[in-house]
């Protein structure tokens, strides 16, 4: 059933407006790739005379409300990307998406404009994407740091090994303050012995 009206279908398409013929050439242009058949003896002269066409137009080609909604919706996505190139506002770039990444992405945009999609998602995501990324990299340096304090650890035990006793938990310096002292008794002794030795040694030589 066509519950579509000439005017109401006019109002749909209001945001069109048209300063420069360039503008209204691609409006034109738009219509055609969307089976919009244009053919109409005067050229149009602006937007408005455009509209009040293309009113007429939807209704005789048999286009209920929902469809004209869903072609103004595009037009008007396509419209608005359109200026923003112009603008200087909007940078074009390639991606390439997984098959399956993309029918989503298709399914998304329905009624609407992909980049405008896109957009939407990346910046309402953008903060928790950088949350995200804080936290990895604070994991990382915390990991590092571990390994770190792992291998100054492992180096420490190795220098405590091969070094001379030294004070410690298990070692006390009172205790290895003894063992000192009586090893240097010890020497003391030997070298004391040894002394008495020498000289008794010498007394018998000159005996003789």
């Amino acid at each position: 059933m066509n519950d579509l009206h000439a005017r109401a279908a006019t109002e749909l398409f209001a945001f069109l407006k048209s300063k420069t013929p360039r503008s209204l050439e691609w409006e034109i242009k738009y219509l055609r790739k969307n089976d919009i058949k244009l053919n109409v003896a005067e050229p149009f002269k602006d937007s408005f005379s455009l509209i009040a066409w293309l009113g007429t137009e939807l209704v005789r080609q048999g286009y209920n409300t929902q469809k004209a909604k869903e072609l103004a919706q595009r037009m008007r996505n396509a419209w608005r990307t359109h200026n923003s190139r112009k603008n200087g506002k909007t940078v074009s770039i390639s991606i390439s998406l997984k098959p399956s990444i993309a029918e989503l992405l298709a399914q998304m945009s329905k009624g609407e404009n992909k980049s405008d999609i896109i957009s939407k998602l990346i910046s309402n995501n953008y903060q928790s994407y950088l949350a995200e990324k804080r936290e990895l990299a604070k994991q990382k340096a915390e990991q590092k740091e571990e390994r770190l304090k792992k291998q100054i650890a492992v180096q420490e035990s190795k220098k405590t090994m091969m070094s001379p006793c030294t004070c410690s938990l298990q070692f006390p310096c009172d205790v290895l303050t003894e063992q000192l002292n009586q090893k240097k008794e010890l020497a003391d002794g030997i070298s004391k012995l040894h002394s008495l030795v020498s000289k008794q040694n010498e007394q018998q030589t000159s005996l003789f």
